[in-house]
């Protein structure tokens, strides 16, 4: 007498538990490599866009771990050292700007509203209530609402910012 199948071992069955367990450990490894998905992206873009340089440089030395680390020092020197050295001057200078106006030194709201008066399009030759009301609410300067102060701060302007 022969035995009756056992469905807990139906190729079905394995085929459809084989599969989720694929998925779930797919997931399971993107989870835990999400946080480096930026690095590796970079990383393969910079791979490809040396790619040429390293060719080059296989066929000149001849030791293939001797042009990857050729390649890793080009990379060092035209990328990441002039990058780290811009970042380092962006931060100095977003400081700088930073202490200047926490100290009244630079006055950006007076800077801005002085650029938008004379060279930005707009309604501009009469105050509008809106605006009139802002510039109530913070008192930064006098602002020319007059037709002439106007048409003064207009001749200030380069001419190609404002046409009319």
């Amino acid at each position: 007498m022969t035995n009756p199948p056992d469905p807990l071992r139906s190729p079905a069955l394995e085929h459809k538990t084989l599969l989720w367990l694929g998925v779930a450990f797919t997931v399971a490894f993107g989870w835990v490599l999400w946080p480096l998905a930026g690095a590796v992206l970079w990383a393969m873009f910079l791979a490809i866009v040396f790619w040429p340089m390293h060719a080059r440089c296989r066929r000149l030395v001849r030791r293939p771990s001797l042009a990857a680390l050729l390649t890793l020092l080009s990379i060092v020197v035209i990328v990441i050292v002039p990058l780290a050295l811009v970042s380092v001057s962006v931060v100095q200078e977003a400081s700088l700007l930073f202490q200047n106006t926490r100290s009244g030194e630079v006055q950006p709201v007076q800077y801005l509203q002085r650029i938008s008066m004379r060279c930005l399009p707009g309604p501009t030759p009469s105050c509008s209530a809106s605006a009139s009301r802002t510039f109530r609410r913070w008192p930064i300067g006098s602002v020319p609402c007059s037709r002439a102060a106007a048409s003064s701060s207009r001749r200030r302007c380069s001419g190609s910012a404002r046409t009319r």
